[in-house]
């Protein structure tokens, strides 16, 4: 049995649009100005999706508002690490980023709805109490 490749929400998106245009992989490189083989690690989740990608395959494509911000959610949801810029932090900040880190691979559905809701809240004064968390 041939081994599926696993596309990214992005990569597979993308292919989409190329296959609905009649188009190949060695046709989105040229317009895209990378080889062959970036295109598709970038598919792949092997490399992120370039900041310039979104508007250049929008225009290419004529996408519409709608399309342009599924492409955009597929881009964000294709990201393999997060990059979180600890300068000016506070010790308390960079304590929180680093612990949030260790436990990242083991957090549970639940708990992680539970931070984003927490986040969500935006209160300014932080979490007031332990029964917050």
């Amino acid at each position: 049995e041939v081994d599926k490749m696993k596309y990214t929400k992005f990569g597979e998106l993308f292919r989409i649009y190329r296959i609905k245009n009649g188009e190949t992989l060695n046709d989105a490189s040229i317009f895209l100005g990378v080889t062959n083989s970036f295109v598709s690690a970038v598919e792949l989740g092997k490399k992120k999706v370039p900041k310039k990608w979104c508007k250049m395959i929008a225009e290419h494509y004529n996408l519409n508002a709608e399309e342009v911000k599924e492409l955009e959610d597929a881009i964000q949801e294709s990201k393999n690490n997060v990059k979180v810029n600890l300068s000016g932090s506070t010790l308390f900040q960079r304590n929180l980023a680093m612990a949030f880190q260790r436990s990242f691979d083991n957090i549970s559905e639940e708990t992680a709805n539970e931070i984003i809701n927490i986040l969500n809240r935006g209160d300014s004064n932080g979490l007031q109490n332990k029964k917050d968390i």
